[in-house]
């Protein structure tokens, strides 16, 4: 059976559970693409974070990273930060 992406991101929702454990179970299929990708960046294993990568792609959640760290408030840690900063340099290089 082939899974769409919506399919795909519902079971990410419903496997957070212990990097969101502040969200209602009931509440937690209505995070945003955003809170999703920082939850996992921040606190995920490698698998969570490869499992994001395939789901969204890696374009995506570069562009999502890099819009919440151009943000007055920055919720990741710095080494956190500096991190998928190298990686998404690396790998989704931005175009002059």
């Amino acid at each position: 059976m082939e899974y769409t992406k919506t399919d795909k991101i519902i079971s990410i929702k419903k496997d957070l559970g212990h990097l969101i454990w502040w969200v209602a179970k009931d509440k937690r299929k209505n995070l945003s693409d955003e809170a999703i990708v920082e939850a996992i960046l921040s606190s995920g294993t490698e698998y969570e974070v490869s499992r994001l990568f395939q789901t969204f792609g890696v374009e995506q959640v570069a562009a999502i990273f890099r819009k919440q760290i151009s943000q007055p408030r920055i919720n990741y840690r710095e080494s956190t930060q500096h991190f998928f900063s190298l990686y998404f340099d690396y790998h989704v290089p931005l175009h002059s």
